[in-house]
C-alpha cells in the first residue's frame, strides 16, 4: 500500500513539471530574442537592451502603469537579496511611457528618481515613445500587469513571467538564473 501512494506521488510530481514550464510560457515569447530597446537610464546614461548587458543572464522588468510597481516590489525584494545584480545578473526596470509624455520627461524621472534608491538608477531606464512595437513583440496584452524576462547572453528570452512573484514563480525564476550562471561558468572551465 505504501508503494502504490509513492509511486502515485511520483506520478503526480512528473505531471506538474511540464505544467509549470508551460505556465512560464504561456505567451510564447520563450525562445525568441527580446526587441532591442534604446533609452536613458535615471543615471542619465544612454543604455540599449539587451545588448548593454553584460552579464551571463540578464532580467528585464517591464511595467506601463505606476500602479504595477508593487508587482514589481515582489519580485526584486527577493531577487535582490539572492543575487549580486550588476556584477553575477544583469537586472533593469523599464517603465514603458507613451511618446505624448516626452515632454515631461524630467518631470516623471525625477520624480522616480527620489523615489529610488540611488545605486539603482542605472538599473532604471525609462522608455518614452510608441509602445506597440514592443506590445506585440512581446505578446503582451494586458498594461496593467508587470512583465518579468530572463535573458541568457545572446539577448534570447528563455523565461517569462507575470504579474505578482508567488513561490511557484520565484523557484522557477532562480532554477533558470543558477542555470545560466552555472552553465556560463562550466562552459570556461573547458
Amino acid at each position: 500500500m505504501k508503494s502504490f501512494a509513492i509511486i502515485t506521488l511520483l506520478i503526480g510530481l512528473l505531471l506538474a513539471i511540464p505544467m509549470n514550464h508551460l505556465q512560464a510560457n504561456k505567451s510564447g515569447v520563450v525562445g525568441k530574442p527580446f526587441p532591442s530597446i534604446t533609452t536613458q537610464t535615471l543615471s542619465g546614461d544612454p543604455i540599449t537592451l539587451p545588448s548593454d548587458s553584460k552579464t551571463k543572464a540578464t532580467v528585464i522588468m517591464i511595467a506601463f502603469e505606476q500602479k504595477t510597481q508593487l508587482k514589481i516590489d515582489s519580485w526584486t525584494d527577493t531577487l535582490f537579496k539572492q543575487y549580486d545584480i550588476d556584477q553575477t545578473l544583469g537586472f533593469y526596470e523599464v517603465p514603458m511611457i507613451s511618446g505624448f509624455y516626452s515632454f515631461m520627461s524630467g518631470i516623471i524621472d525625477g520624480g522616480m528618481r527620489g523615489g529610488i534608491i540611488k545605486s539603482l538608477h542605472d538599473n532604471v531606464a525609462t522608455f518614452y515613445g510608441d509602445r506597440e512595437p514592443y506590445k506585440q513583440a512581446l505578446n503582451i496584452t494586458d498594461m496593467s500587469e508587470c512583465y518579468l524576462y530572463v535573458l541568457n547572453n545572446e539577448g534570447i528570452i528563455v523565461q517569462h513571467e507575470t504579474g505578482y512573484s508567488d513561490f511557484q514563480k520565484l523557484d522557477r525564476l532562480f532554477l533558470t538564473i543558477d542555470k545560466l550562471l552555472n552553465a556560463s561558468d562550466s562552459l570556461k572551465t573547458r
